[in-house]
């Protein structure tokens, strides 16, 4: 990489021409004082730099695609198709970087809090646990989880289930799984949720959803009304009703009991939904594969595309930040925020 790498404890940016950052064949660096730096360059003579400011402004989300965006506390963090793990720090991106320079390459497919560590969902690397700069694989120590991991949550007991080709693990403690494949429709699980009753929502590849309620297993798929049996995210919203981006037949919800194909009332029947997600005004938006993004607030459906700064049609993640701003994961456009005031914004 050309320029130069600032590492603050676990999170690094890098300052170079893209981030108007003139010098990117560094010679020497020298503090000056207090949070500035001089910085000897070949190419552009000696650079006086403010940290405070440089970090503040400093970017590295050129052509990144993100799978998901997850708060975990008070913090955003970001999974990125083999770009590792990224983080949200005033707004600013930062890569998180330890030891084991293999967290840099990571396709992570979900996120969640395990007690005292991060659980990272990969493809190709399994589960990992990353505690402070320390990245566990977990999959080496339990030969049934395989290296495809694709969702994860945690119980009222703190415990953490994962979703993987092997089927649905519970993990009470490290290293200590308990198969739950039983009573699943098929044995790879694509999304995991519990909804506002403490029932467990599993998702699995043409399976439609598997709803768990103590000993009882209930199926949902098409046969008693779904649209499509690959449901690629399962929402609960505060009102009650659940929302499921269900792969090319568009979005799905179910209430009291009964099940809606949204995506026929508003013309959404034939696209690809990957992610769903509610704001504090209860809009819905709607993120997708090659089609962009939508809002719909129960009567209209609005899209926002190419026209309203957002280059890219494929929408992989979306979340919603304190201040209910919409937090935008693209396929190659990196990750966009929309304000409350409806102004776009790129990291």
């Amino acid at each position: 990489l050309k320029g130069l790498t600032i590492i603050n404890g676990n999170n690094y940016c890098l300052l170079n021409k893209q981030s108007k950052f003139d010098g990117e064949q560094i010679k020497d660096i020298e503090f000056i004082e207090n949070n500035k730096l001089a910085v000897a360059t070949i190419d552009a003579g000696l650079i006086h730099l403010d940290l405070t400011s440089a970090i503040k402004s400093t970017t590295i989300t050129s052509a990144l695609s993100i799978n998901t965006i997850k708060k975990i506390g008070n913090e955003i963090y970001i999974g990125t198709s083999n770009q590792g793990l990224l983080k949200l720090k005033q707004d600013s991106l930062f890569a998180y970087v330890s030891e084991n320079s293999s967290i840099n390459k990571l396709n992570i497919f979900d996120l969640c809090k395990s007690k005292n560590d991060i659980a990272i969902a990969t493809f190709g690397n399994g589960l990992l646990l990353l505690n402070h700069t320390e990245l566990i694989s977990v999959n080496q120590f339990e030969k049934e989880l395989t290296q495809y991991a694709n969702c994860l949550i945690t119980n009222q007991s703190d415990d953490l289930l994962i979703g993987g080709a092997g089927g649905l693990f519970k993990m009470s403690n490290k290293f200590n799984y308990i198969k739950e494949s039983a009573g699943l429709a098929t044995s790879i699980p694509t999304a995991v949720s519990f909804d506002l009753h403490h029932k467990l929502w599993v998702s699995t590849i043409n399976g439609g959803l598997s709803i768990f309620n103590d000993n009882k297993v209930e199926y949902i798929n098409t046969k008693n009304g779904l649209s499509g049996n690959n449901i690629m995210q399962i929402f609960h919203a505060k009102s009650g009703k659940t929302y499921l981006a269900n792969s090319g037949n568009g979005l799905d919800i179910l209430f009291n009991n009964k099940v809606y194909n949204l995506g026929k009332k508003i013309g959404l029947e034939m696209i690809n939904v990957n992610c769903v997600v509610e704001d504090n005004a209860e809009n819905i938006w709607i993120g997708t594969n090659e089609n962009g993004l939508y809002k719909w607030d129960g009567k209209y459906i609005v899209n926002y595309g190419q026209k309203q700064g957002i280059k890219s049609n494929s929408i992989y993640g979306l979340s919603i930040d304190d201040k209910n701003n919409l937090l935008i994961g693209t396929n190659g456009d990196g990750l966009l925020m929309l304000s409350n005031e409806n102004k776009l914004v790129a990291f």
